[in-house]
């Protein structure tokens, strides 16, 4: 009986640790910067399609559940064959794995947070995200930080100029008062100057799905030494949808 016992702890041992570190592969099926329902998943004959929202609102919709890339791969073609060309397949595991690590902060660091229409005041996310560059600087005496203000392109010019540079403030207070010191935080604001997505459709039409994204503080947390020129821009791109990017 011990050894039956003994035998059936082994087993399930190795059975535990095969199911703890299982491949997990899902495939992206679709971004959107809004709900467009389960009804236009089906209609083009792809089920079991979940969505989640990202920490940008950014609607992601998966099909979940295989276990080797392989398999995935074969669904991601069908799916891409239906009409979704830029499906792909998401390595789960190795996401996590990835969150779960403790790194160094690299140098230079880009950072958004995004603000109402006409609005200066900081949101809880944007507050997490200041919270955490606070952390960051206070580990790192030698870096500093450079928080670029924009906004979207409605409003007059001198309006916009002011309301950026507000919003550059109001992150620089929060900054202060988790105890960085005035001296190693810059401030500018750009106005309307440099969207980084569409204000306007082709037509000329109002694009509030895309002037959302203009309305925003870069954080730029770096040494005197770095050029964060052209990464700025690589990290804006990043986070918007394609067919709401400018470039």
């Amino acid at each position: 009986m011990k050894k039956f016992l003994l035998l059936l702890t082994l087993v399930l041992g190795l059975l535990s640790n095969t199911l703890l570190n299982a491949a997990e592969y899902w495939i992206q099926v679709a971004v959107y910067d809004h709900n467009i329902g389960d009804d236009y998943f089906k209609d083009a004959g792809v089920s079991d399609v979940a969505m989640h929202i990202d920490a940008m609102d950014i609607y992601r919709y998966y099909i979940k559940g295989y276990s080797d890339e392989g398999s995935a791969e074969v669904k991601k073609n069908e799916v891409a064959d239906k009409g979704f060309k830029h499906a792909k397949v998401v390595d789960i595991e190795a996401i996590r794995a990835l969150c779960k690590k403790v790194c160094a902060p690299t140098s230079p660091a880009i950072e958004t947070i995004y603000f109402d229409f006409n609005k200066s005041k900081i949101k809880d996310r944007s507050e997490r995200i200041l919270k955490d560059v606070s952390t960051i600087l206070v580990e790192n005496p030698e870096m500093e930080v450079q928080l670029n203000g924009h906004t979207d392109a409605k409003g007059t010019h001198p309006y916009n100029d002011m309301l950026s540079k507000s919003r550059a403030k109001q992150a620089k207070n929060y900054l202060i008062q988790r105890g960085i010191s005035p001296n190693r935080i810059i401030t500018k604001g750009y106005g309307e100057k440099n969207p980084v997505a569409l204000n306007q459709d082709r037509r000329g039409r109002d694009l509030p799905e895309g002037r959302r994204f203009n309305r925003r503080v870069e954080i730029i947390v770096s040494t005197k030494e770095d050029d964060v020129r052209n990464l700025v821009l690589t990290s804006q791109i990043l986070d918007i949808p394609l067919n709401l990017r400018i470039r």
